[in-house]
């Protein structure tokens, strides 16, 4: 959805969501102050829990397309060729 109403320009930052991840962002920080100081840096830092979360998002947009036009959902992994 965020990249349909950026591609169509219709995005915008309402505060109310903003505060919701702010108090979220804070809740991580908070959890996390026992921790080393890296633990807390990387709770702070929202990026790579971000970066994973779009994967997962194109992924299931893949499998959401391939589901919709009956097309193989296959793994494409390669097989390891027998030793005997």
């Amino acid at each position: 959805m965020t990249a349909l109403s950026v591609a169509t320009g219709t995005f915008t930052i309402h505060p109310w969501w903003l505060a919701v991840g702010a108090l979220f962002w804070v809740e991580r920080v908070v959890t996390a102050r026992h921790s080393t100081r890296t633990g807390v840096l990387l709770a702070a830092l929202f990026v790579p829990e971000l970066l994973y979360d779009a994967f997962l998002q194109v992924a299931v947009i893949r499998a959401l397309s391939k589901s919709l036009r009956r097309a193989d959902a296959d793994w494409r992994h390669v097989t390891a060729p027998s030793l005997s």
